[in-house]
């Protein structure tokens, strides 16, 4: 802990605990037959026709596209591997009011409502975080809105010393 000088946490799932914690464990069977048949876009957008993306349905042609591009960049066992770790790590909350480096803690105004309670959860959490809501971005707001976020970054790290 002090090695780090700063912490930045972008649509971040740290400190997500209990029954919100999304489970495709069950859908992971249909998830790898769509990735073998159509690659990481199908598993994108079989995720999307279920709803387990909203903030990718409800956003606009462009965007979901580009969505979809950056989540094909994951392989199919770095996505099955990410969805297990998450579901079945402890919650890190405790551990993250510990913390006496600034903090800046940044999800999109359009991230999922799951996301949007941890990030509420996060500020609330961590002392003296800075807590930023990008306007026009969703769960990726570094690649939704890259000025936007590059703006926010530069000013945050340019604080820190």
């Amino acid at each position: 802990r002090e090695h780090v000088r700063a912490l930045v946490l972008v649509g971040s799932a740290g400190g997500a605990s209990g029954p919100e914690r999304e489970d495709l464990s069950e859908d992971m069977q249909a998830l790898r037959a769509a990735c073998e048949e159509g690659g990481m876009e199908a598993v994108f957008d079989l995720l999307v026709a279920h709803g387990k993306r909203p903030q990718a349905a409800e956003t606009t042609a462009e965007r979901r596209a580009l969505l979809r591009r950056e989540f094909a960049r994951t392989s199919f066992e770095g996505f099955e591997f990410g969805a297990l770790a998450l579901r079945t790590r402890r919650d890190t909350l405790n551990d993250l009011a510990t913390l006496t480096c600034p903090v800046l803690v940044v999800r999109g105004e359009d991230e999922s409502p799951m996301l949007v309670k941890v990030s509420d959860d996060l500020a609330e959490t961590i002392p003296g975080v800075r807590h930023e809501i990008v306007p026009g971005a969703g769960h990726s707001p570094q690649f939704e809105t890259p000025d936007a976020f590059a703006t926010l970054l530069i000013d945050f790290l340019s604080g820190v010393h």
